[in-house]
């Protein structure tokens, strides 16, 4: 009995060492724009930092209309201390010129607040394969609520830029 107590406890060992392998597998396979933008969207309506930190280009990223490039590190150490774009992205109510009774116009909430879809577009004219991931409210696709815009880089996709009004 006590010898195939040690048979069982090897093979589900070296079963769930299979496993493991095999979801391992599947991780190194680059992700397609499409779900870096869902996991993207996930990780702002979560105030997942880490997860949205993993997906930010190692040239920076530019926050808003027109914003400057914010380098990476500065950008993480922003999330990390839940200042600056973070408010933007994540707690609109962390601002510290927001007043109590102001609504939180943070992404995150614009994306609690209603039903979303999202729509991928290839950009056109740009030195390296580069997408546009539309965050759309459901009930009108033509009212985009920001985009999220994706660089190829190393084989994955990248975050560069978080476009919004």
């Amino acid at each position: 009995m006590k010898y195939l107590c040690s048979v069982l406890a090897a093979v589900l060992l070296l079963c769930g060492v299979g496993l493991a392998v095999g979801q391992d597998e599947k991780r190194s396979t680059p992700l397609t724009a499409e779900e870096v933008g869902v996991q993207i969207v996930d990780a702002l309506k979560s105030r997942n930092v880490t997860t949205l930190l993993g997906f930010i280009s190692e040239t920076g990223i530019s926050v808003g209309t027109d914003g400057p490039t914010i380098p990476a590190p500065v950008f993480g150490r922003l999330l990390r201390q839940k200042r600056g774009v973070y408010c933007d992205l994540m707690d609109g109510l962390c601002n510290h010129n927001a007043a109590k009774s102001t609504e939180d116009n943070s992404l995150r909430a614009l994306l609690l607040r209603q039903p979303f879809k999202l729509s991928l577009h290839s950009m056109q004219g740009v030195s390296k394969p580069a997408v546009v991931v539309d965050v759309q409210k459901e009930a009108n696709p033509h009212e985009i609520l920001f985009s999220l815009v994706l660089v190829k880089e190393k084989d994955n996709w990248k975050l560069v830029n978080i476009d919004y009004v």
